[in-house]
Order: C-alpha cells, then sequence, then structure tokens
C-alpha cells in the first residue's frame, strides 16, 4: 500500500508499506516537502519525472534503504532483484530551470549508492545535502551551474564517480576532493 498526500504538486507526505523490491515513480511532483519521506524506512528506489524542482530539507534524511534516486525517464522493468538498474537505460530530464537540494536532504541514508539529478541551469546543493551516505558510488549531474553551500557530501565514501558535463563546477569540485570524475 502506499499513500501520499500533496498540496498542488508539492509532496508532503509519503507513507507506503512496500514489497521488498518495489520501487515508487510519481509524477507532476515540484517540491518534495522538508521530512516528506521520514516514514518510508523500506523505500528501495524512487523516480521522479522532469518536474521535480525542490528538495527541502531533511525529505529522505535516515531512509536507510533507499538504494537510488532518479529525476529522470527510466526502465518499465528491474534489471535484478537488488533494485539496481542499469545507469544506460535511464534518461536524464531536461529541466531548463533550476533545481535545488536543500540541507540534510538525503542525509544518513546509509544504502544510498545512485542519484542522478536532471539536467539544469543552475543546481543548488546545500551542505550536508548527503552527510553520512557511506555507501554512496554514483552521482550523475549533467547541469551548466552548480553552488555549494560548504561541503553536501560530508562523511560519503572516496570513491564516489561523479558523471558531470566536462569543465563544470562539479569537474572542479570532484578533482580537487580527490574523487573520481567522468564526462558525458
Amino acid at each position: 500500500m502506499t499513500l501520499f498526500m500533496q498540496n498542488g504538486n508539492k509532496l508532503t507526505h509519503f507513507i507506503s508499506t512496500l514489497d521488498k523490491n518495489e520501487s515508487v515513480h510519481l509524477n507532476g511532483i515540484t517540491t518534495v516537502c522538508e521530512n516528506a519521506f521520514t516514514s518510508s524506512n523500506d523505500l528501495k528506489s524512487i523516480f521522479f519525472d522532469g518536474n521535480l524542482r525542490y528538495i527541502n530539507k531533511s525529505a529522505f534524511e535516515g531512509c536507510e534503504s533507499l538504494k537510488f534516486f532518479c529525476c529522470g525517464k527510466t526502465p518499465e522493468t528491474k534489471n535484478s532483484e537488488n533494485e539496481i538498474y542499469n545507469l544506460k537505460e535511464v534518461t536524464v530530464s531536461l529541466n531548463s530551470d533550476s533545481f535545488t537540494i536543500q540541507t540534510l536532504a538525503f542525509s544518513a541514508c546509509k544504502n544510498l549508492q545512485t542519484v542522478i539529478l536532471p539536467s539544469c541551469k543552475t543546481l543548488t546543493i546545500e551542505k550536508d545535502a548527503f552527510s553520512g551516505c557511506e555507501s554512496l558510488r554514483t552521482f550523475v549531474c549533467e547541469c551548466d551551474e552548480i553552488s555549494f553551500t560548504g561541503n553536501p557530501f560530508e562523511e560519503c565514501p572516496e570513491n564516489i564517480t561523479f558523471i558531470v558535463k566536462q569543465n563544470s563546477k562539479l569537474e572542479r569540485f570532484a578533482r580537487e576532493n580527490g574523487y573520481r570524475f567522468i564526462n558525458e
């Protein structure tokens, strides 16, 4: 059973009893409100369409089962029981505006492995947005301008691979902090 409450295009609360390998696809949402997913401990993967613009403070904080977050077009079927999708089958959304991830948005998502963000003109990621994401391995972001407030990747592993635009601020960040990066 999945229940979520909306206020217009804002997702205010997400409550779910999910099967072990279930993923959630949400369309038409522009904003994930503060603490919206705090009671979603069984959430393994979540997909938003290209309408998403804001992930507010602590939106996914402590979602320990979350492995995969994507804002884009996704495959229709899973590749394995482990909920890991083939990145070649995921199309990054084209978002001509801005995208914002506020502080602590994904903090303590200990099993989060992959984050795919939309391609946009301006991306803002606030301090500690991904702090404590100790399993984070792949971060896909093809934005033109990126703004950080402090280090959004505190307490994350050193072997994160950033898939970024060449000569972008995120590429410079990865290079300066010893992270691996790949240009798309």
